[in-house]
């Protein structure tokens, strides 16, 4: 028999976590569901752990695959998941046990293709709740605003309960990349005709120091800006009403990767960082008036950015200077 959702995990090397994740799935007042465990390779025992627990519960699935990264993870499991609906939970993270039912009812309330919640950022300890004032539907073109601008619906796709047939007709992306959300989810909501989002935090996104988020570097500047040039050029092109937004958006990045670049050592700088500069100065040149006047830049702020393209030796000097003559040493 099908069930109505499938939750699909995928899993590396979180042996600490994963107990805590599978329990709050196994606990669903939802019960007509099937786990998808996604091993992709993992040399800490997950393996093990996956097997027991499609022991202990038949709704479970366990499966093993070569490291393959977190887009081919969940492809795997979209590939051989049974459902009407899909959900992503990453492997670190946990839910309300009341989290696939909300998402459910709201969506066929609603006839709705898409359904999201509010979540809680857990960092360093301290918990972070993320919510909006309240429940909310939006048309695909208001979702959509909504993603660019990061604020009320995000880039993640951990926490999207949607109908297979989305996935089924835009495909899902397989290849290993940083900040595949990013460059992925926006599609989600693009190809929906409608997008419920209960204002309630039923989703514990684990932010560790040891993720991608957690542990900035100029390999992960480079991609968060590739991604974010993928989406433009995509968006910028069937959405037009987005472009402000959008620019508004990558200048955050673009500033997040000249501060990045201007503070990384000289052996970190050989690599990436001349990539990132050719990037970003190809991007500016491209849509400097554009950029300007979406992001009403400074006289100062368009000095800053000229002198990081043009010579970004000269940048990290002076940014160097200017952080040592504001904090000291």
């Amino acid at each position: 028999m099908r069930p109505m959702a499938s939750i699909i995990v995928p899993v590396y090397n979180v042996a600490s976590y994963l107990d805590t994740c599978v329990e709050s799935i196994i606990c669903q007042d939802w019960a007509d569901m099937e786990i998808l465990l996604v091993d992709d390779g993992s040399t800490d025992g997950c393996d093990e752990l996956c097997d027991a627990w499609a022991e202990k519960d038949d709704r479970v699935r366990s499966y093993h695959k070569p490291n393959g990264g977190l887009s081919s993870a969940r492809g795997f499991g979209l590939d051989r998941s049974r459902g009407r609906y899909v959900m992503f939970v990453d492997s670190d993270d946990w839910v309300e046990c009341s989290l696939v039912g909300e998402l459910i009812e709201a969506l066929e309330r609603n006839d709705a293709d898409v359904s999201v919640c509010s979540y809680v950022k857990h960092k360093n300890g301290g918990s972070y709740p993320h919510c909006i004032g309240g429940d909310r539907v939006y048309t695909s073109s208001e979702a959509l605003f909504e993603v660019v601008r990061d604020e009320s619906l995000n880039n993640f796709a951990w926490g999207i309960l949607c109908k297979k047939t989305l996935y089924d007709e835009i495909g899902y992306p397989r290849e290993r990349r940083k900040f595949e959300d990013v460059a992925f989810t926006y599609q989600l909501f693009r190809q929906a005709s409608k997008i419920v989002h209960i204002d309630r935090p039923l989703y514990h996104y684990r932010r560790r120091d040891d993720s991608i988020l957690g542990t900035w570097s100029l390999d992960v500047a480079l991609a968060l800006v590739v991604a974010h040039q993928d989406r433009y050029a995509d968006l910028s092109q069937t959405t037009p009403e987005l472009i402000q937004p959008l620019l508004e958006s990558y200048y955050s990045v673009f500033r997040r990767a000249k501060k990045n670049t201007a503070l990384a050592s000289v052996e970190q700088v050989k690599g990436n960082s001349d990539t990132i500069r050719i990037y970003l100065k190809r991007f500016y040149e491209e849509n400097r008036k554009t950029l300007e006047e979406a992001v009403q830049l400074s006289v100062f702020a368009r000095f800053g950015d000229a002198v990081f393209l043009a010579m970004p030796c000269l940048y990290r000097r002076l940014a160097k200077t200017a952080r040592r003559c504001r904090y000291g040493g």
